[in-house]
């Protein structure tokens, strides 16, 4: 009886060490597929992340800044509404309280993107340009929105 007790302790404690490192091991090598498992089959969203995975190499790490109830990416200074190649609104139904819409445009001649938000809104560039032909923007927490697009 005693050595069966014995046998079964190590068996936990076995399975306790090869569980400990199992988690180890998926937290070291979580990537992006992992990321998107957990949001299709648990509803989690990782907290969104402004800075780290954002290409900067186009246009000099320039992110769109809020100023005067509205988010500016790229030379925006002594835009003309004549100058609009591009407008559109966004409305989004959710019900999930920290929504992420990511919108690409590819276009030429792109020199300001002016987006309005609702809300406490945030906006990020992901990857591209504001000022080249290609940009992808993150819209977070926004149930509504406007983009204008300037030459």
């Amino acid at each position: 009886m005693n050595s069966k007790f014995h046998v079964m302790e190590i068996l936990i404690l076995f399975t306790s060490v090869m569980l400990i490192f199992n988690v180890s091991g998926f937290v070291l090598n979580y990537d992006d597929e992992d990321q998107i498992f957990d949001m299709l089959l648990y509803d989690y969203y990782p907290p969104l992340v402004f800075d780290d995975k954002m290409d900067t190499s186009n246009d000099e790490g320039q992110q769109p800044i809020f100023l005067n109830g509205v988010w500016l990416c790229g030379n925006c200074s002594d835009i003309n509404e004549a100058n609009i190649i591009y407008n559109e609104s966004y409305d989004v139904e959710t019900l999930n309280d920290e929504m992420e819409l990511q919108i690409g445009f590819a276009m030429d001649r792109m020199r300001c993107i002016k987006i309005k938000t609702d809300g406490d809104s945030k906006v990020a560039r992901v990857s591209g340009a504001c000022t080249s032909e290609t940009v992808s923007i993150k819209v977070v927490n926004a149930s509504h929105c406007d983009v204008w697009i300037y030459s």
